[in-house]
């Protein structure tokens, strides 16, 4: 799945090239219809998985922009998101030693929602 496919954290979506959070969804809806539960799944970064896994992470992918959309539509700015936390609970995905590809992931949707 090459770098659509971020097995165990959050994924670098490179906005300078045309992704966006929508886009590694739709990569990953996309992968989920051509998957059975005999489809072994590599990722570009993480450990080997399942399909399983891979419905995982597009459910994470949703979950993520759905948040992120929400505060946008309330107005709030980026900043603000970001101070709040918004994927702090997403166990798995989130390293708590390291916030940076937290809070550049928040920014990534922020910038590339429509």
């Amino acid at each position: 799945m090459g770098d659509t496919f971020f097995n165990g954290r959050f994924p670098f979506i490179d906005t300078s090239n045309g992704g966006t959070i929508d886009g590694v969804i739709m990569a990953a809806s996309r992968a989920l219809e051509a998957a059975d539960e005999n489809t072994k799944v590599i990722p570009g970064h993480g450990k080997l998985t399942d399909k399983a896994g891979l419905q995982a992470y597009h459910d994470m992918l949703v979950e993520a922009r759905a948040r992120v959309k929400a505060a946008k539509d309330a107005d709030e700015i980026l900043e603000d998101i970001i101070a709040a936390g918004p994927l702090n609970d997403m166990e798995g995905w989130v390293n708590p030693k390291d916030d940076g590809p937290t809070k550049l992931f928040i920014k990534t949707i922020f910038d590339t929602l429509d």
